[in-house]
């Protein structure tokens, strides 16, 4: 993990997050690079941000395969 912004006088902060491996995947995940800016709880919504892109990539790629196997069988 990298990024941040912790300047004492402002009230919001920002958090990042960059997610590499050197595994061979089948598709990259589009929640591999998140950033969350201004607000008061940067890290919990940051952790937010990145359930919700990995399941939705997930969700996605459970219908491409579904897809695939459809289009395989006719």
């Amino acid at each position: 993990a990298e990024g941040g912004d912790k300047r004492e006088d402002l009230a919001v902060q920002s958090a990042a997050l960059k997610v590499t491996t050197t595994e061979d995947r089948p598709a990259d995940p589009y929640y591999d690079d998140l950033r969350v800016d201004a607000t008061e709880t940067p890290i919990r919504d940051l952790r937010e941000t990145y359930s919700e892109a990995k399941r939705g990539f997930e969700d996605a790629m459970e219908r491409y395969a579904d897809a695939y196997e459809e289009d395989e069988a006719s």
